[in-house]
């Protein structure tokens, strides 16, 4: 694939699930503004020529010797909200336009911009003389020497620890913004936290405003908006694309897009969406006790020995008693199951596109029959290797092409689907068998994730510093302790007070889950 039929497939088609950054939502591209209906010689003039505006700043980006940054730097939002103007003209190219500006606009956001810059402060203020050794070896915080230096070994019971290669000065959280927009950002958040614990400094503190709930209100407020309006326009350029293709000059070369381009960017982006609707239907924020902000990343610096054990388990105890921490804060859950539904149909209609391609001049286009030629015989391969490594012929079937896993999905989506497997080790071969509905994640959603963890209860501080590795311990049914011996050495499970976990797995007991447990250790 040349370079420009790559830049035009990540902008029109991986766009969508790439860019999850945010714009502005005070902006006046989501909006309709007043609508053309009427394709005149006048009209299609300023299509083109809004068009041509688009492709050229998409050439400059992928001219750019920083592409990333010539990207973030430049202002899409004008053009769709130009190209909006056209999209009820029913002219394709309008539709186009709009779609992958508006999908690309997505990458300006004061909010966002301000967690980025805040955060890249706090990172910039670490040290930069860290010495670490090999990736196997474990650094802690040395809170007993002067900031900013650290040492090996266990001297501080308990203090989080990280496994790491060494400090990188790059913009680490810049950069998973700007590759993977507001959702990469929270996670690489999420993920450095550890990090971000041990190499904290006394100034700047940690921003208080960058709770999880901040970029989630981020996502709804700013991002879904925007991917609501796309998928509204792919819905509409599906409906009149049926029996018509565009043909697109970029950087000098033609290529073309038809419905089963649009079928597989709608599919896409609602992929995106369900996502984003997931992620942001759950309070993760942990806070601290008495500020109740995000100071305790501080804190958990600032503490060592009896102290630092002693915060630990004030922030652990308070965060589990908050009704509100891992229960849902947005109904989410049924529109994310409507997107997760769309998505098998969406992609079914894009096969039966390009199946209809067959023996057509396909050259210029996006996507090609055959590429799906291609994507068939591949998947023949991939159901054969899954055979080769025990898995049975009827659950590789549904791996053998594109139709059948699209099939499968719908079938595993809409629940309940029973799986059953032979697992084979150590001369013996178990049969495992078990159903899993998770329509019922969706159309009867866990209220409170903190519902269907394993029984369990906090130790009464002063015994927790006087002995205990951890603050809370599990619970048998009988409000015995189960010790990790039970579950290391007798391949005991925790005790639950749901086993089905709220319907998504049905009929299951403590008993069918430990046979199913003891049937792969016996095999493993």
């Amino acid at each position: 694939m040349t370079k420009m039929r790559t830049l035009v497939c990540a902008s029109a088609i991986a766009t969508a699930v790439m860019l999850t950054g945010c714009v502005d939502n005070a902006g006046t591209s989501s909006g309709n503004g007043t609508q053309i209906t009427e394709v005149t010689p006048e009209v299609q003039k300023q299509i083109d020529a809004k068009f041509d505006e688009l492709m050229g700043k998409m050439e400059a980006i992928d001219k750019a010797d920083d592409a990333t940054a010539e990207m973030m730097a430049t202002d899409f939002s004008a053009i769709a909200t130009d190209m909006n103007k056209y999209t009820a003209s029913g002219d394709m190219k309008a539709n186009i336009g709009y779609i992958v500006a508006e999908m690309m606009s997505l990458n300006k956001s004061p909010k966002i911009k301000k967690l980025v810059d805040s955060l890249e402060v706090y990172f910039d203020s670490y040290p930069s003389d860290v010495t670490t050794g090999g990736v196997e070896e474990i650094y802690v915080y040395n809170n007993s020497a002067s900031r900013g230096t650290y040492k090996k070994g266990d001297n501080v019971r308990g203090i989080c620890s990280q496994i790491f290669k060494g400090r990188s000065k790059s913009r680490a959280l810049s950069n998973a913004y700007k590759e993977n927009g507001v959702d990469g950002l929270s996670m690489s958040l999420m993920a450095r936290t550890p990090e971000m614990i041990l190499r904290a400094s006394d100034t700047p503190s940690f921003p208080r405003f960058a709770t999880i709930s901040y970029v989630q209100d981020c996502v709804e407020s700013e991002v879904m908006p925007k991917i609501n309006n796309v998928i509204t326009a792919l819905e509409r350029v599906e409906s009149m694309s049926a029996n018509k293709s565009v043909e697109l000059t970029f950087d000098g070369e033609i290529f073309k897009i038809d419905v089963a381009e649009f079928y597989l960017v709608d599919a896409s982006v609602r992929a995106l969406r369900h996502s984003l609707n997931l992620y942001t239907a759950y309070n993760y924020d942990i806070l601290d006790p008495v500020a109740k902000d995000n100071s305790w990343i501080d804190n958990l610096s600032n503490y060592s020995g009896t102290e630092f054990d002693g915060y630990v388990y004030d922030l652990m105890k308070f965060n589990m008693g908050r009704p509100e921490f891992l229960s849902i804060s947005r109904a989410n859950h049924a529109t994310a199951y409507s997107d997760l539904k769309a998505i098998p149909v969406k992609l079914r209609s894009a096969l039966e596109a390009l199946k209809k391609e067959e023996g057509q001049n396909t050259e210029n286009d996006v996507l090609r029959f055959t590429d799906l030629s291609n994507l068939n015989a591949e998947m023949v391969d991939i159901a054969a290797d899954m055979r080769e490594e025990g898995i049975s012929p009827e659950m590789a079937a549904n791996f053998a092409s594109p139709a059948n896993l699209i099939t499968f999905a719908e079938k595993v989506i809409t629940g309940p689907y029973t799986v059953t497997e032979k697992v084979s080790g150590n001369g013996i071969t178990e049969t495992i068998s078990f159903t899993v509905d998770l329509s019922k994640f969706y159309t009867n959603p866990i209220q409170d994730m903190k519902t269907i963890l394993p029984k369990y209860k906090f130790f009464d501080k002063n015994i927790y510093l006087a002995s205990e590795d951890f603050p809370f311990y599990l619970l048998k049914d009988n409000g015995a302790e189960l010790t990790w011996d039970e579950i290391d050495m007798e391949g005991t499970i925790p005790y639950f007070n749901d086993y089905t976990f709220n319907g998504i797995f049905p009929g299951m007991t403590r008993d069918s889950w430990q046979k199913m447990v003891d049937k792969l250790i016996n095999a493993l």
